[in-house]
């Protein structure tokens, strides 16, 4: 083999074994959900970046959402749509909060070994809340509704989840 080709068979052999050591970085857990337990094997830094982005791309559609509803759907100022659609790009709103808030409240979120399944991106929202002052019982109901919900599919409060209606006969 000529020293050229030799060198780019060793790179694209390096290339697959960074790719083998690097791989389990993404791993998710069974549902392919980021959790609590994968919360407690990153690093301070990873976590510090994981919020950051997460922050950062709920900023970025809450400008998206807010652009669609003021000026491509031309919603009448006054009516009930615009301000539904303003709450939305709201609920996208994670700024004004530190990052060390996030990341206190996320390792206090996760230091109960019930939430430890619950998805990292909706702990977040969780923590926001708590932040921001939602009352206690009203977020305890919640994860208690989504404990219940995650042990047993029946009790998801959704209709249609688990109890399907059959699909009608084909016509003949």
């Amino acid at each position: 083999m000529p020293s050229g080709t030799k060198r780019v068979a060793m790179l694209k052999h390096a290339l697959v074994a960074a790719m083998l050591f690097v791989a389990p970085l993404w791993a998710r857990n069974e549902f392919g959900v980021e959790d609590g337990s994968d919360w407690h094997k990153w690093s301070l830094d990873f976590k510090v970046g994981w919020i950051e982005g997460y922050v950062s791309g709920m900023s970025d559609a809450q400008m998206d959402v807010a652009v669609l509803c003021a000026f491509q759907l031309k919603l009448p100022s006054d009516s009930t749509e615009l301000k539904a659609c303003t709450e939305r790009a709201q609920g996208f709103n994670y700024e004004m909060i530190k990052y060390g808030q996030y990341l206190d409240g996320m390792d206090t979120f996760y230091k109960d070994f019930r939430n430890l399944d619950y998805p990292i991106n909706s702990a977040i929202r969780i923590v926001r809340d708590q932040i921001r002052g939602r009352p206690a019982d009203d977020i305890e109901k919640e994860l208690v509704a989504w404990r219940q919900c995650h042990a047993d599919k029946t009790k998801c409060g959704v209709p249609g989840r688990t109890d399907k209606p059959a699909m009608p006969p084909p016509p003949k």
